[in-house]
């Protein structure tokens, strides 16, 4: 649960900076990225992740070129598991477009969130 007593600031969190996370980015924004992650899960964290509830709906496998993106496995289940957590503040998106937009991505799986 997140501790509004030692928060110090907060970082919204969209679907791309995720999925260059799960999708083997070795960049040094990924690397970044990668450490706000694990001062979100610290316990307490003085920094909160902010994330909308169209970000649940985008964080998913892609295809590029035809072919799956690879996904790191390991970080994958990171951030699936802090998206369904208590350590994110989830900013509603009216549920209909989110549910929308997740099956606009499943019948056209070549499109990038």
């Amino acid at each position: 649960m997140i501790d509004p007593s030692v928060q110090i600031g907060s970082v919204y969190l969209d679907s791309t900076v995720l999925i260059s996370v799960v999708a083997r980015d070795s960049s040094a924004q990924s690397a970044d990225i990668r450490g706000l992650l694990d001062q979100i899960e610290r316990k307490p964290s003085l920094l909160v992740g902010v994330i909308s509830t169209f970000v649940i709906a985008e964080v998913r496998q892609f295809k590029r070129a035809g072919k799956d993106v690879p996904f790191n496995d390991a970080e994958a289940k990171r951030v699936l598991e802090m998206l369904r957590s208590d350590r994110l503040v989830i900013r509603p998106l009216i549920e209909a477009v989110a549910i929308r937009a997740a099956d606009i991505g499943n019948l056209f799986p070549d499109l990038m969130p």
